[in-house]
């Protein structure tokens, strides 16, 4: 071997402080300083990904502190004027008498929200067609109309430029009552670290495609949180939820519709025709030897090859409720666990027209557990998964178990809230059966847009909820109500087409956060 690139060769001596030290040991000293100098290097320049995250700090007090103002999106549409407060439907006096502990009731009865008590939305947003209906609920709600919210978050969880400007626009028109979170980096995880921030506040965490909310829904939701205060979580009564579904079925709430296979399409409910009474409904007419609770071929019934091919119908009602008949409907597929309810779009247009039909009959107390508001009204879900469409939890509970909310690998919130946490943390996620609101849709029930459902609930909203037609229609951008006089004031009045220019809109407040660094200290510009 060339001297030149051979290794120092020691040798052994009896001479002392001498030693033979072979090539073998030699390498292995090397090997070893290497790799522990590489894994120093390492962390301190990059975090492992596989080091599970600490538990997040304490959330910051001032929460003005963490606000900017975010640029209007660039739109051709004219600003809306000040957003009108909604009446509110008059609740019948209390007859029964208050005893000691039950003071939150009385309270509810008189529809007065109780003082000092902070109550704030938040929206799961990312879909302006379904929001619009929901928005007009959500201003019902408002303080400023008589309800319960104090201040409504919309969490955009979404970059398409479209459902932003719409939700840009609703803003600027709230008086400051609506704020915009927006996530520089999308997910669940990111929305509850961006939106839940004040610990003494309660939480109303809704869906942006919840489609309607009783009046009293979320009164009666909070108050039946703040009388079982050991449950980690309250959900509303949710129509068209997978878990909740085999109880209305159970309980006489569905009712038999079957589809129309030979659709009338000049029938169909469409944006601002009106139509969404079930007793203006034809009787359905069709073969009884079908079982509409065999989804593997439904398609078939319609004499197409495909779910896509299937075209815009409505389903009708029986009008025979017999046991018979209700086998043979599609919600008869539905079980306690919600499998089939979950993936099967039928089952949900079923839940959907049996809601219609209760609202039109005023008989939304077959949801019901118990007709006394407080008395045998819940519903314990032991340890069952349930859909968090609509849920009330205390600020510092979220807060508190912010990293088990987060934690799941794959972002199952949903999980974590309704079966890992209530199983560590020994505490119960209850139902109020009196807490009514109805869930438009799922991922797997895509085919739920082939009926007029979400029409049906758009004129039900735009005709009883937004007084002199408010709602704000992203499908019809240009429609806006009157502003010259006040909308409450007429509410059987047609939409017009205001030409005057808008007052300048206030200022909407959004929330900025990054992952990985918190909230942004931001300082807020104002209006």
């Amino acid at each position: 071997m060339n001297a030149k690139y051979s290794l120092p060769s020691w040798t052994y001596t009896r001479q002392p402080f001498q030693w033979r030290v072979n090539r073998l040991a030699y390498f292995a000293t090397v090997t070893v300083v290497t790799l522990f100098v590489f894994s120093l290097a390492y962390v301190y320049i990059e975090e492992p990904p596989f080091w599970k995250p600490g538990q997040p700090g304490p959330p910051p007090r001032d929460l003005d502190a963490h606000i900017v103002v975010s640029p209007n999106s660039k739109s051709n549409l004219e600003s809306l004027p000040a957003l009108p407060s909604l009446p509110r439907p008059k609740q019948p006096p209390s007859t029964g008498k208050s005893s000691s502990g039950e003071d939150l009731v009385s309270t509810l009865s008189t529809t007065q929200k109780p003082k000092g008590l902070r109550v704030v939305g938040v929206i799961f947003y990312g879909r302006r067609d379904r929001s619009s209906i929901l928005e007009c609920y959500l201003r019902q709600n408002l303080v400023s109309s008589g309800g319960w919210l104090d201040e409504v978050i919309w969490a955009a969880n979404t970059d398409d430029v479209d459902d932003l400007a719409w939700l840009n626009r609703v803003a600027n028109a709230s008086n400051g009552e609506y704020k915009v979170v927006r996530m520089e980096e999308k997910g669940y995880g990111n929305v509850y670290e961006a939106s839940f921030t004040e610990r003494n506040a309660i939480y109303v965490k809704i869906d942006d495609d919840v489609v309607y909310i009783e009046p009293q829904a979320i009164a009666k939701a909070v108050t039946t949180l703040i009388s079982n205060p050991h449950a980690l979580m309250i959900s509303a009564n949710v129509i068209n939820s997978p878990a909740l579904g085999w109880w209305h079925y159970h309980t006489d709430a569905a009712q038999s519709f079957k589809p129309e296979l030979q659709p009338n399409q000049t029938a169909l409910a469409t944006r601002g025709n009106g139509m969404w009474k079930n007793s203006d409904l034809p009787t359905w007419t069709g073969d009884w030897t079908h079982d509409y609770s065999k989804f593997e071929n439904f398609a078939n019934f319609f004499d197409v090859e495909s779910p896509e091919d299937i075209p815009k119908h409505r389903w009708l009602p029986t009008r025979n409720e017999t046991d018979e008949d209700m086998y043979t409907s599609s919600i008869a597929a539905t079980d306690a666990n919600g499998g089939p309810h979950l993936t099967n779009w039928q089952i949900g247009a079923q839940n959907h027209y049996s809601f219609f039909s209760n609202l039109e009959n005023g008989e939304l107390g077959k949801y019901f557990l118990s007709k006394d508001y407080g008395k045998g009204t819940i519903w314990h879900m032991r340890g069952r998964r349930l859909s968090i469409n609509f849920i009330v939890m205390q600020g510092a509970d979220v807060l508190d178990y912010m990293h088990m909310i987060t934690g799941h690998p794959h972002g199952d919130d949903e999980h974590q809230l309704t079966v890992e946490m209530p199983h560590v943390l020994q505490r119960p996620v209850l139902v109020e059966s009196q807490s009514i609101v109805s869930h438009f849709s799922y991922g797997p029930q895509v085919y739920l847009h082939k009926t007029d459902i979400m029409e049906r609930y758009f004129n039900y909203a735009n005709d009883n909820v937004c007084p002199r037609h408010s709602l704000i229609d992203p499908m019809n951008p240009e429609r806006i109500w009157d502003a010259t006089t006040s909308p409450s004031s007429s509410a059987a009045s047609s939409p017009s087409f205001s030409s005057s220019p808008s007052p300048t809109p206030v200022a909407s407040r959004f929330f900025v956060r990054k992952s990985r660094e918190g909230v942004k200290h931001l300082v807020e510009d104002k209006a």
